[in-house]
């Protein structure tokens, strides 16, 4: 984070020539940046996902703090893929930047295919607990 805030900073102070070149070196590095929260997010946000919605459904009972936690790990992971694509189309140079209405529209298609994978997952977790495991395998 330090590094790609120094870029943004040589990015602002420095003439064209240089200017280009530290922008250049910003939007690569926020790209590793993001890949590697998108990472984070799928190792974190997906599991917990996965498992609050599984004992939600065994328990046949959402407790509001229980809710509230699942909507904001499915939140999480759709804004997460939405802006890593977001980030990786305004790192290319042959392609024209994404709008935040696009940002927006890809966060809603992500929410709703998530959602109702994460959902599926947790109906076949509630169901087959032993076997779990290997449909999570054989998914991936």
């Amino acid at each position: 984070y330090i590094h790609a805030l120094y870029l943004g900073a040589q990015s602002r102070w420095h003439s064209n020539g240089p200017h280009r070149h530290f922008h250049w070196r910003l939007m690569f590095e926020s790209a590793d940046i993001t890949m590697l929260r998108l990472l984070e997010a799928f190792l974190k946000s997906a599991p917990q996902l996965v498992l609050q919605l599984s004992i939600m459904i065994h328990g046949n009972t959402v407790l509001p703090l229980q809710g509230l936690s699942a909507s904001a790990s499915l939140v999480s992971l759709a804004w997460m893929i939405a802006s890593y694509q977001k980030v990786l189309r305004d790192s290319r140079d042959d392609k024209l930047p994404m709008s935040y209405k696009a940002v927006i529209t890809q966060m809603l298609w992500h929410f709703f295919t998530i959602g109702a994978r994460t959902v599926a997952f947790a109906l076949f977790a509630s169901v087959f607990q032993l076997y779990f495991g290997i449909f999570i395998v054989s998914h991936w």
